[in-house]
């Protein structure tokens, strides 16, 4: 991994785990001789973990034997690591495999009073196999205008909602140009994904969406899954490229429709239902007209249902019901 602030050693991430450990008040404790081209940069790497608040740094791999580590390739490992605070990854190069399998992520705060996010990854490049499996992200995480080269597995991850203004993971301008696989990842609050790019498949199977789901201006250019996943609202694909091979089959509406329903929002403002219930009337609309485009009948029939059924809610009638 290399990065882009100076002074600060971009590779540290490459390779980093059993040589010596960094706890979180900054004390270092080394269990064996060190390569070195860590032994050199050794205060410098404690005052990174100090800053970014890392409880455990250890080193492992070909950096610990002391043969093969090349600083400039080797992979960016964080599995099951805990950040406590922020995680600023912000324009990070990774060269080599890029591996945050397990890690948490707790955010406890945002990285600067003015942003609201506590994880970023914002203009970052990936050149090979990203891992994300299995991590728990915080309340606002931000992965805007990143290019993953190589894929991408983020499987049974969870990003995580909160009170906090911008809770909504958001990915816009992000390019992947290999395989991006999100199924079972679960969005709490919701996830942006507006004008992104997806060069291949895109596996959202069995992905629950909250609050938000946002996919406008974005590209598929190639096989998407949709399949069996769940939405909290009508997801929103305005001027959005699907490629023929979409799949929407098994997915559960009953939650988007709920989210509009009078009856099941009683305390709430009619006219803030309403609107509520108008914008889904756009937002089936359009996916309505995307598959007749594409002369699948069947789907376009589910969604002009969809409708029709949050043009009565706009409308003011509320005897329905949700139901698939």
């Amino acid at each position: 991994m290399s990065g882009n602030r100076q002074g600060e050693p971009g590779w540290i991430a490459g390779n980093l785990a059993a040589i010596w450990r960094v706890h979180y008040h900054g004390h270092l404790e080394e269990r064996l001789a060190m390569h070195p081209e860590i032994a050199d940069r050794k205060d410098g790497i404690a005052g990174i973990c100090r800053r970014c608040r890392v409880l455990r740094l250890e080193v492992f791999g070909s950096a610990a034997r002391g043969t093969g580590f090349d600083p400039e390739t080797s992979d960016a490992d964080f599995r099951n690591v805990v950040f406590k605070g922020w995680a600023d990854f912000r324009g990070s190069i990774f060269l080599g495999l890029t591996r945050f399998d397990g890690t948490r992520f707790d955010g406890r705060e945002p990285m600067q009073a003015a942003s609201h996010s506590a994880v970023s990854f914002d203009g970052s490049t990936s050149y090979n196999t990203a891992h994300f499996d299995g991590v728990q992200f915080p309340y606002s995480t931000r992965i805007d205008k990143t290019t993953f080269n190589s894929a991408v597995y983020c499987r049974e991850a969870k990003f995580s909602s909160s009170i906090r203004v911008g809770g909504v993971a958001v990915f816009s301008g992000a390019k992947f140009l290999n395989l991006s696989d999100f199924s079972g990842t679960v969005f709490d609050a919701g996830v942006g994904l507006d004008n992104v790019e997806f060069h291949a498949e895109a596996d959202f199977t069995g992905t629950r969406f909250g609050a938000k789901a946002r996919f406008n201006n974005t590209e598929f250019r190639d096989t998407t899954s949709f399949e069996k996943a769940s939405f909290g609202t009508p997801p929103r694909f305005f001027e959005t490229s699907i490629h023929e091979d979409v799949d929407f089959s098994g997915v559960d509406w009953s939650r988007a429709e709920q989210s509009y329903i009078h009856w099941l929002h009683r305390d709430a403002d009619p006219d803030t239902i309403r609107k509520k219930a108008s914008k889904a009337v756009r937002a089936w609309d359009r996916l309505a007209l995307i598959m007749g485009s594409q002369e699948k009948l069947a789907e376009r029939h589910v969604f002009h249902r969809l409708k029709m059924r949050a043009q009565r809610q706009s409308d003011g009638n509320t005897p329905l019901s949700a139901a698939n």
